[in-house]
């Protein structure tokens, strides 16, 4: 028989937290409370190479959570309709199952590199602005792109 389901699924669920509002999971929401100008740290700070590296791993963990929700839904569809007589179909459904499984934990590896390197680090508002201009200039780097669908 087949097993369905999220791996980690706690951590998954702290990245992707509901909210209505997608502003409301802008970058500031995962980091540490930014420093205003005239105030001091009470410890190291991310520099802006840090923020935008920080910036780039919330992009990655934002697209892969929409990316999984998606899958999450089409896994969904499929099993409902699943002809559970049918062997071929039902190895078919246990890969998708099993890479969707095998996509949540490369994203919570993702999410353990951001917690560890990011999350509740304090940095300067000023640097995480200019990290933020800085992001949005054109690159030549190829952007994220979502692993080949199965």
């Amino acid at each position: 028989m087949w097993k369905w389901g999220r791996l980690a699924l706690a951590t998954t669920v702290m990245v992707a937290a509901s909210v209505d509002d997608a502003d409301a999971r802008r970058r500031r929401h995962r980091m540490g409370a930014g420093i205003s100008h005239g105030q001091h740290a009470t410890g190291p700070t991310l520099t802006r190479t840090e923020l935008a590296d920080c910036l780039a791993l919330q992009d990655v963990i934002n697209d892969r959570t929409e990316w999984l929700d998606a899958d999450e839904a089409k896994i969904a569809a499929l099993r409902h309709g699943l002809d559970r007589t049918d062997s071929r179909a039902v190895i078919d459904f246990n890969n998708k199952v099993s890479a969707y499984n095998d996509d949540v934990s490369r994203l919570d590896s993702t999410v353990d590199l951001f917690n560890s390197a990011c999350a509740g680090k304090e940095y300067f508002e000023s640097d995480l602005a200019a990290a933020e201009a800085e992001s949005k200039l054109p690159v030549q780097a190829p952007q994220n792109t979502r692993p080949a669908t199965r």
